[in-house]
């Protein structure tokens, strides 16, 4: 992962390195994270799924040449760009049973309502041709790392739009955070994470919101992970342990 992001190997740095300052960031692959979120009625279950939104967040490791981190990498967290999309047949279907829903919340663009079809369709060709300010040619292809919180509950949601990831893109690798930061039956949300990590995470279960704030505590324990183990580890240790001690790899 931090070979990804173009962050350098510790033990390969001078004694008087600053990873928050670095510029020699070179990613050894030219990925896209793209980050994905969905949230979908509680009360039609039964009936079928009904998306309401869809959210992407999107972290071109291209921007991230020759850029420095800053500290805790939050320069880079300010490279990521999102997408967020409400389903307009089922708008009104909006969950609360559980959690609550914030669709109307979306803190990091313009939502788009579209129609579920027209929502499968822009949500393919956002998977095979990432938006992306570094992008060399209108609709370029890319390899995906996808990214998600509890990524596995996702697949569904795919198919209930008519996307097929691994079809409709070149997804190189998944990463799910709530992987990289729970212990076997132990599992963590992802207010849980961002709370542990100190990233702000306002109106969550906001479907852009949720991808972009997964893909920023993906990046944020990359960061700490390679340069900064034991404090992150303090930091992850109530929802990692009894793992933490037994040591772990991002």
């Amino acid at each position: 992962m931090p070979k990804l992001l173009g962050l350098p190997d510790p033990s390969t740095t001078p004694p008087n390195f600053n990873p928050a300052t670095i510029t020699s960031t070179t990613p050894i692959k030219d990925v896209v994270f793209m980050s994905i979120d969905f949230e979908a009625s509680e009360r039609a279950q039964k009936s079928g799924l009904k998306v309401t939104e869809v959210g992407l967040a999107i972290l071109d490791t291209r921007a991230l040449v020759y850029q420095p981190p800053g500290t805790d990498a939050t320069s880079w967290l300010s490279k990521i760009v999102a997408k967020h999309y409400i389903v307009r047949e089922n708008q009104h279907l909006v969950i609360g049973t559980y959690v609550s829903g914030s669709p109307g919340a979306f803190h990091f663009g313009t939502s788009e309502v579209r129609g579920q079809a027209s929502t499968g369709q822009h949500l393919a060709y956002d998977l095979r041709h990432p938006p992306s300010p570094t992008a060399m040619s209108e609709g370029e292809r890319r390899s995906i790392v996808l990214v998600g919180h509890a990524l596995h509950n996702d697949m569904k949601y795919f198919e209930a739009l008519g996307v097929r990831p691994y079809q409709d893109a070149w997804v190189r690798d998944t990463i799910d955070t709530q992987d990289l930061c729970c212990y076997e039956s132990r599992l963590a949300s992802l207010g849980d994470l961002l709370g542990r990590l100190g990233v702000e995470g306002r109106d969550t279960h906001n479907a852009g919101n949720d991808a972009v704030y997964s893909l920023q505590a993906l990046v944020k324990m990359v960061y700490l992970w390679t340069y900064e183990g034991e404090r992150l580890g303090e930091m992850l240790k109530p929802l990692l342990y009894p793992a933490w001690e037994e040591g772990f790899e991002i």
